[in-house]
């Protein structure tokens, strides 16, 4: 089965709707991820969360996300909690973002994406690095990005 694309204006509503939740409750907040890479140029498709009406939230396993599906809109978002020291140092806006969010550097995506891939072996996560390198990679720190990914013992 292929994935239903999600319209930009549907995404833009979503994270309309996350930025006004956790600015509400005071979080400090960073998008990354499919709605990024969209902004980008990829043509790939908590309590707080609970307590707002526009959202669903699935009660899970979990204790690094929250899983929740924007219900005027149906789009599905991973919320990743994280400590402050995690995000990234330089967080950019994106040209293409009419709304002023806060998003990943290319290069922090990359390495993030890299964790991820080794993490969960998710396709997605395989083909946003091929487009990242692709698009993106005359703006890397090789050696930032080696020593961000090396493997720990």
């Amino acid at each position: 089965m292929a994935a239903s694309v999600i319209s930009r204006d549907r995404l833009d509503q979503a994270a309309l709707a996350v930025h006004r939740v956790l600015t509400q409750k005071g979080y400090d907040h960073v998008f990354f991820g499919g709605y990024e890479l969209e902004i980008m140029g990829n043509n790939r498709v908590n309590k707080a969360f609970k307590e707002d009406i526009e959202f669903s939230v699935f009660d899970g396993t979990r204790t690094d996300a929250i899983r929740a599906i924007h219900i005027p809109t149906g789009v599905g978002i991973d919320i990743i909690l994280e400590d402050n020291r995690d995000f990234p140092k330089n967080p950019v806006a994106l040209r293409g973002d009419a709304y002023g969010f806060q998003f990943f550097n290319s290069m922090d995506m990359f390495i993030r994406k890299i964790k991820c891939l080794a993490e969960r072996n998710k396709r997605t996560d395989a083909h946003d690095l091929i487009f990242l390198y692709n698009n993106y990679n005359q703006e890397f720190d090789w050696e930032k990005i080696k020593k961000a990914v090396k493997a720990t013992d």
